[in-house]
């Protein structure tokens, strides 16, 4: 039996985090969320993208975030509480 690659010939190889980031290809970005499982399910997918996730469960700890590190990209979700 030949055993073959289960991707599509279209799909791009999975980068992992140290690759990307060794490559200069990795986005650091933080994620603020206050569902826990759906920022565990986000974080787990831009991780396998290859990309560096701190995670903030709210905005005063985003704020504490953002001010000591420098994060290409802010993903806010816009139904916080308070």
């Amino acid at each position: 039996m030949v055993k073959t690659d289960s991707r599509k010939a279209w799909d791009p190889p999975r980068r992992t985090p140290e690759r990307a980031y060794q490559g200069n290809l990795a986005v650091k970005l933080l994620l603020v969320e206050d569902e826990s499982r759906v920022a565990q399910f986000i974080k787990k997918g831009l991780r396998e993208e290859g990309h560096v996730v701190d995670l903030a469960a709210d905005g005063v700890e985003a704020l504490a975030l953002a001010s000591v590190t420098d994060y290409d990209v802010i993903i806010l979700d816009v139904m916080l509480p308070g």
